[in-house]
């Protein structure tokens, strides 16, 4: 016997999803305050670093801005993917295509947090975690891919 959807955790997920999205834009907004403070504590904390210079800072910001972008997308891509599956498109091209852009997003949000490295060491942290999930949603992804590909082959023979 076939089962729908649960269609109520796919729609908390994508109320979640926007939410998110929108605590982005906000972030992105406070973004140069944000910076600013950070680097304020890190001269606090490690007096014995030399403190980052202007240039230093506006490269610290602008990674700031592009990992908020970076992010955005892969919420983005998460959006439609939670879309495509609220619609009971599970097994296609499209779930396997948002799967992959969303896993390319968290591995290019591990190399802006390798970036920042630079100045945090603390962010190593990010970039084991959101290579993690990268790797996570790849091996979903291809997981899918063979679905769909046992889904076409079976379709074909009935």
């Amino acid at each position: 016997m076939l089962r729908k959807p649960l269609k109520l955790p796919v729609r908390l997920a994508r109320i979640l999803a926007v939410l998110l999205l929108c605590v982005l834009a906000v972030l992105s907004a406070l973004l140069p305050i944000l910076v600013k403070l950070l680097c304020e504590m890190r001269a606090s904390l490690r007096p014995d670093l030399p403190a980052l210079s202007r240039i230093e800072e506006g490269l610290l910001l602008a990674l700031a801005y592009v990992m908020v972008l970076v992010a955005a997308g892969a919420i983005l891509f998460l959006i439609r993917l939670l879309r495509a599956i609220s619609r009971g498109r599970v097994f296609s091209e499209s779930t396997v295509h948002h799967l992959l852009a969303v896993s390319l997003c968290c591995f290019f949000e591990a190399l802006l947090f390798l970036g920042t490295a630079v100045w945090f060491h603390s962010s190593l942290v990010g970039v084991g975690i959101f290579a993690f999930i990268g790797l996570c949603l790849l091996t979903v992804r291809n997981v899918m891919s063979e679905a769909c590909r046992i889904k076409a082959e079976n379709d074909f023979t009935i």
